[in-house]
């Protein structure tokens, strides 16, 4: 019973740097290396499962995606809206402040390409903002299954394998939908990185940098930060 409990507000995170796993709790705010004793000292469970039932992959250093707050710039806030306009983004007590002294005026901006857009956070981490769904989870939960792109290559597969069973026809192709504009080298994480030079295509971080390492690539203009 204790174990389920503290299945509740506990996560377990793997570090890319040390490749060690760390655990959060969501109740006091405090991380440690150490596993936490109401789990035992064995790596699984009497029943098979992990300590903990989501397991987070951590991006490496400058490889996240998080989009923070235009205004206060704090980086311990994410931010939970996008204007389209001007390709701000708020988090919750600063787009709050600006539509309540009017500096936002959001029943001006009520039409198709105006109005302020909600940014998901993915499901799984629940860090890192989303960049895609899985309208095949959706339905079959009945909510919306958002991904970032390390959730979705480290617990969706193996999620719906789990989900699955030993059900071969239940381990269909997924049917997923892009949040944000993909990169056009990989086309599986969400763009980063801009380079005019180049067309305007959008890269992801590795590509980018692998792209615009040698050659007269070295020298293209631009690298703006694509945000959403």
């Amino acid at each position: 019973k204790g174990t389920a409990l503290a299945r509740t507000y506990y996560k377990k995170y793997h570090d890319p740097a040390s490749r060690r796993p760390y655990w959060h709790n969501t109740r006091t705010g405090t991380v440690s290396w150490d596993k936490p004793k109401l789990f035992g000292n064995n790596n699984n469970n009497n029943n098979g499962t992990d300590d903990c039932a989501d397991v987070s992959f951590v991006p490496p250093k400058g490889r996240d995606y998080v989009v923070y707050c235009s205004v206060c710039r704090d980086s311990s806030r994410a931010a939970v809206v996008n204007c389209p306009e001007s390709h701000d983004s708020f988090c919750r007590d600063c787009f709050l402040l600006l539509t309540t002294t009017g500096t936002y005026d959001v029943a001006n901006r009520r039409n198709a390409t105006t109005a302020p857009l909600t940014i998901p956070i993915c499901g799984v981490c629940r860090y890192q903002h989303a960049t895609r769904s899985c309208l095949t989870c959706t339905a079959r939960d009945m909510t919306n299954r958002y991904f970032c792109d390390v959730c979705f290559a480290n617990n969706h597969e193996r999620d719906n394998d789990a989900a699955a069973g030993d059900n071969e026809d239940e381990k269909t192709a997924h049917i997923t939908q892009w949040l944000v504009v993909p990169c056009v080298q990989c086309e599986s994480h969400a763009a980063r990185w801009r380079c005019h030079d180049c067309h305007n295509d959008v890269y992801c971080t590795p590509c980018f940098e692998r792209w615009h390492r040698h050659g007269t690539r070295r020298y293209h203009c631009g690298g703006g930060v694509v945000a959403l």
